[in-house]
C-alpha cells in the first residue's frame, strides 16, 4: 500500500462547559481575538455570532511544532467542546492541546482539571498494491451475480466502497446533536476516488482514529487479504 497524501486530520475534545468557563465571564470578544492572534487565523467569528450560543468557526490559521510551521484548517469552538482540523491529527491534537492552555491561562477557564473525552478523525488517500476486490474470493461470485442478473453485457459491476461503523449494535440515529456526535460515531470507509480509473487501485479512507493509527489499519487490512 502507498500513501498518496493526507487530507485531513481532526483533534476533538468534549467538555463540560458549564464546568470549565471561566467565573470571572472574560468578554467574548477578547477570547476570540486572542485565539485568532495565536493562530494567525484568517477568518474569525463574525461580531454578530456572538453570544447567540451558535458554534464560533475560525478558519486559515498556523502554528508552529517543533521549528515546522504547519496549517490549521479549522476551528470551531462549541457549547460541549472543541474541533481543530489540520493535515493529519498530531498537527492538529499540537493545535488543541496550545488552545486549551492557552484558554486556561489567559482567560481562566478550567479544561486541563477536568474530565474530558478526546475524539480523533482521519482523511487519507490510499492506492493498494492490489484490487481489493479480487482478493476477497466471495465479491467476484457477487460481481457476477449482479451483473448476469442485469444482464449487463460488455460491462461489469466493481465494489466502491467497504464501511464499518463501530459498536453500536443498531443503526445509527439521523439526529445529530453537536458536531462531536458525528465525529465520535463517524465509520471507517474504504470507498474508490472519484474521478479515478479503477485500475489505479486508489482509495479515499476515512476513520474515527489519529492519521498514523489509521495506515497502519489500511496496511494489516490489505496484508490479510493478500495473505488469504
Amino acid at each position: 500500500m502507498k500513501l498518496i497524501a493526507s487530507i485531513q486530520g481532526v483533534a476533538a475534545v468534549r467538555v463540560p462547559g458549564e464546568e470549565v468557563y471561566p467565573a470571572s465571564s472574560p468578554p467574548m470578544q477578547n477570547i476570540i481575538s486572542g485565539i485568532r492572534a495565536l493562530f494567525n487565523f484568517a477568518i474569525a467569528p463574525p461580531p454578530e455570532s456572538l453570544g447567540m450560543g451558535v458554534p464560533l468557526a475560525f478558519q486559515t490559521g498556523r502554528i508552529t511544532k517543533d521549528e515546522q510551521e504547519f496549517g490549521i484548517q479549522h476551528l470551531i469552538m462549541l457549547q460541549d467542546g472543541d474541533i481543530l482540523a489540520s493535515a493529519n491529527t498530531d498537527f492538529a491534537e499540537h493545535g488543541l492541546n496550545i488552545l486549551i492552555k492557552y484558554l486556561d491561562s489567559e482567560f481562566g477557564y478550567t479544561m486541563e482539571s477536568k474530565s474530558n473525552t478526546q475524539y480523533y478523525y482521519s482523511t487519507i488517500i490510499v492506492e493498494f498494491d492490489n484490487e481489493i476486490g479480487d482478493l476477497i474470493p466471495s465479491f467476484k461470485k457477487i460481481q457476477t451475480i449482479i451483473g448476469g442478473e442485469a444482464k449487463a453485457e460488455g460491462s461489469s459491476f466493481e465494489l466502491l466502497r467497504l464501511s464499518f461503523s463501530k459498536g453500536l449494535h443498531r443503526m445509527p440515529a439521523p439526529q445529530v446533536v453537536s458536531p462531536l456526535d458525528g465525529i465520535e460515531h463517524a465509520d471507517f470507509v474504504i470507498e474508490r476516488r472519484a474521478s479515478q480509473p479503477f485500475s489505479a487501485n486508489r482509495f479515499f479512507c476515512t476513520a474515527p482514529m489519529r492519521t498514523g493509527d489509521h495506515i497502519r489499519a489500511l496496511e494489516k487490512i490489505e496484508k490479510l487479504l493478500s495473505t488469504n
